[in-house]
């Protein structure tokens, strides 16, 4: 394995570790919704009871962004086989 090979792998080992860390942060479906937030001073939340309104929505975004992890942690596998 070349130097460029091995920094390649430590960068895709870290990433794969962010997104799991991710995965198991919002594992619960139940317990975690999408939301917008707005800056006043410092980051706040959009009440929930206005998020609600478009619940469907950001649940169906929600599981887009799950699959999309899933499959950059494969795909990352993936280029780790063949470095």
């Amino acid at each position: 394995m070349t130097d460029k090979q091995f920094e390649r792998a430590v960068e895709i080992s870290s990433r794969i570790k962010e997104l799991e860390e991710v995965k198991k942060e919002i594992s619960e479906t139940e317990e975690h919704r999408l939301s917008y937030s707005y800056y006043s001073s410092a980051w706040q939340l959009c009440p929930s009871w206005v998020m609600s309104q478009i619940g469907e929505i950001l649940d169906k975004h929600d599981k887009m962004i799950r699959q999309e992890i899933d499959e950059e942690i494969s795909t990352l596998k993936a280029e780790i086989k063949e470095l």
